[in-house]
């Protein structure tokens, strides 16, 4: 899901962990699903002009303490590989993989740093 988010394809869509860095910024010699920073900070810089996130926003593993449900689904995703289909199905199902539009956060007419100053008057 990670890899599919990503819009500079800075992820692997590899279905194993490799041993081989994509770049001297990867530590070598352990196993592990590489990412290649240089698209994604390329990314931030060009097209984001901050920080992306969109990884992190449709990561099964970022729904920390949402419900014991999400619990024991990072339980099966670690423990049975088979049933990664399935679960990735329903994470879209229930609309946790969709990301919203960026723009219509930026339309919204929110107070200044979190401070309603027309509240109470």
């Amino acid at each position: 899901m990670c890899a599919e988010a990503c819009p500079p394809g800075a992820l692997s869509f590899d279905t194993e962990h490799g041993w081989t860095p994509v770049g001297s910024w990867n530590q070598a010699g352990h196993q592990e699903w590489f990412e290649d920073s240089r698209k994604c900070r390329t990314y931030w810089h060009e097209k984001a002009g901050t920080n992306c996130g969109i990884c992190f926003s449709v990561c099964p593993f970022s729904k920390m303490g949402k419900s014991f449900v999400h619990r024991l689904i990072q339980m099966q995703i670690a423990t049975v590989p088979a049933a990664d289909d399935l679960t990735r199905n329903l994470d879209d199902a229930f609309g946790y993989g969709v990301q919203k539009d960026p723009e219509t956060w930026w339309q919204l007419d929110l107070p200044e740093m979190g401070i309603d100053t027309h509240k109470g008057q």
